[in-house]
């Protein structure tokens, strides 16, 4: 694996609150063309540099660890540095139109996305949503078929956790394969039918239609690596939020607060789109 030159720190995440070690570093070296490099507290590093993404691992993690990495935050730096704008969000198809469901981290999206899969519905994609614009519209790239889920969600939706195979041997998600009989997984690009934003829970659930500048800025705080961008690509990013909030609706959802009642997002997603 190449070694990065003189470089400077452009993110560092929160610390660790034992180790006190940020949790992740990126760095860019001062050389033109840059290279990246991602540090992660338990050892795991990524260089990018032009096409190439190299990685290392302690001798405590495993290989799926670090595909866990590569498959999540590193492909959507990789997506960012490439202009492509990728929303954290899943991804779902509907009526042949995709329609992602956005959130911050634990609001349900993988849920929902499997609620749907549960259903026969195609899966196009999990946390990390690529955007492409063709000149009918913009298209959602698919991911890899995999859901992640928490063990509670697992046992809630399948019975037992352990219902589920572990992602990875040292981490508690578990995931849902989509090449197993029952599920459909899109394998290429799908025309963007919307975007739903979880935005909090209620006993209620309730959908409601953003509109211009509100609907750019929820689509913002969900834009992924948004903090490790630089100045001009946060200009694109802005250009790209303001077009995608323009041309396809953008909707704020709150869902049930019991997740024994997972499956009404589905319906109120549904039925919103008639």
């Amino acid at each position: 694996m190449p070694t990065l030159d003189a470089s400077d720190v452009i993110h560092e995440g929160a610390l660790d609150p034992e180790s006190r070690v940020a949790v992740v570093v990126i760095r860019r070296t001062r050389s033109a063309p840059h290279a990246y490099g991602i540090d992660y507290k338990d050892g795991t590093r990524f260089v990018l540099d032009g096409d190439d993404v190299w990685c290392s691992w302690a001798a405590d993690s495993t290989p799926e660890d670090t595909a866990t990495y590569l498959l999540g935050p590193v492909l959507a730096y990789v997506l960012r540095l490439r202009g492509t704008l990728a929303l954290h969000a899943s991804g779902v198809c509907l009526d042949g139109k995709a329609y992602l469901i956005a959130g911050n981290a634990g609001m349900g999206k993988s849920t929902t996305a499997t609620q749907f899969a549960a259903r026969g519905v195609d899966i196009v994609t999990d946390d990390v949503a690529p955007l492409v614009w063709r000149d009918s519209g913009a298209f959602v790239l698919p991911g890899y078929p995999r859901l992640r889920l928490w063990g509670d969600v697992a046992a809630s939706m399948f019975g037992a956790a352990d219902a589920l195979p572990l992602l990875t041997p040292t981490w508690a998600k578990r995931f849902v394969d989509l090449t197993a009989d029952g599920y459909r997984f899109a394998t290429g690009a799908v025309p963007l039918g919307g975007i739903f934003v979880l935005a909090g829970r209620a006993a209620t659930p309730s959908v409601r239609t953003l509109h211009g500048h509100e609907a750019a800025i929820a689509l913002l705080r969900h834009a992924s690596m948004t903090h490790a961008l630089d100045a001009s690509m946060r200009e694109r990013e802005l250009t790209q939020v303001t077009e995608l909030a323009s041309a396809v609706p953008v909707r704020e959802l709150t869902a049930p607060d019991d997740l024994e009642r997972a499956g009404e997002v589905c319906d109120l997603i549904v039925e919103s789109l008639r």
